[in-house]
């Protein structure tokens, strides 16, 4: 199974015990640190993940609440109150802003400071959306790491199209308050050109609820689906699948969970030991638009054949191959 990710998306939880055995010794500030964490989920969301980064800073050798303190800032899932809370932050007088949220995150933190470090938990498209100059030299005040959403969505369109044969019409879910929308869309669109598939946009803004939004899918003659890779959405793909279920629609999401048929995300990339390892060459000197952005080099799908057998579909043994994990 995919393992838990930070923000429904990339921190893991990496070993204190080993990097102080490989040499890290206890670091202790002339002055503490204040390292401000502004999450775009809330603070129950983030219990397991948050103190992971903690964590690995520990396994580096900086002692929290000694030579470290955290300003941590919730948005509970409300894309609005970002610039506000970054600003909270900026006025705390941190010293460096890790932003957990996405872009809409990392932009906001841009937005209240061109001086504070910032280092980005992901980002769909940094260099597209001008958050940085380029993935080698971000510039400015900037680094992290990127999703590389626009260039997976050709590859996520192609793989629904190989286990859909004769797909025409496909559905992507989307929530239009993420500021990330509105960039990705012409790219899924223009994927679905190249392919000869509509892509019909069905943003959840528009719906009440999800049974609505899955109706008027049907009414469209959707005949597969994809999931933003949204907070709200990442959260709610329990209940987005067990509707693709009711409605017999092969879904494919960033996150696996009952009733989606295809997984697919990259893997592996801002762990909590890798993030803390750029707070730590921050903190030491490194200018943050020095460090290059780091980028997924493994991708992980996982085909669920149990979902498969109950909408009816038959996977192609090629791409039982190429799986990662098949869910039995």
């Amino acid at each position: 199974m995919l393992r838990r990710t930070l923000l429904l998306l990339g921190l893991g939880t990496d070993s204190t015990a080993m990097a102080l055995a490989a040499g890290a010794e206890p670091r202790y500030a002339e002055k503490a640190y204040r390292i401000g964490v502004l999450c775009l989920a809330s603070a129950a969301e983030m219990a397991e993940d948050v103190p992971g980064l903690r964590e690995a800073l520990r396994g580096l050798g900086w002692i929290s609440k000694r030579s470290i303190v955290f300003e941590e800032r919730y948005a509970d899932s409300h894309y609005e109150r970002l610039p506000q809370l970054a600003v909270e932050l900026v006025d705390r007088k941190v010293d460096l802003i890790v932003t957990i949220g996405g872009t809409p995150a990392v932009q906001a933190a841009m937005s209240a400071t061109r001086q504070i470090p910032i280092v980005f938990t992901s980002a769909g498209d940094p260099v597209g959306q001008k958050i940085v100059r380029s993935l080698v030299h971000p510039g400015g005040n900037v680094t992290g790491f990127s999703l590389m959403s626009s260039e997976l969505v050709f590859r996520r369109l192609s793989l629904m199209k190989e286990i859909v044969p004769g797909l025409k019409r496909y559905g992507y879910i989307v929530n239009g308050a993420n500021g990330f929308t509105a960039y990705i869309v012409p790219v899924f669109e223009a994927a679905g050109r190249s392919l000869d598939v509509r892509v019909d946009i069905l943003d959840i803004a528009t719906f009440r609820n999800f049974e609505l939004l899955f109706e008027h899918a049907s009414r469209l003659a959707v005949q597969a689906l994809g999931v933003q890779n949204d907070t709200t959405l990442n959260l709610a793909i329990m209940q987005l699948g067990l509707l693709a279920l009711k409605h017999r629609l092969p879904i494919m999401a960033r996150r696996d969970g009952a009733g989606v048929l295809l997984t697919y995300a990259e893997e592996g990339v801002a762990t909590s030991g890798a993030i803390a390892a750029y707070v730590d060459k921050i903190l030491k000197g490194a200018k943050a638009g020095d460090l290059p952005i780091a980028q997924p080099t493994k991708f992980w799908l996982a085909v669920n054949l149990k979902t498969a057998e109950a909408i009816g579909i038959t996977v192609p043994r090629a791409l039982l191959l190429q799986a990662d994990e098949v869910i039995r």
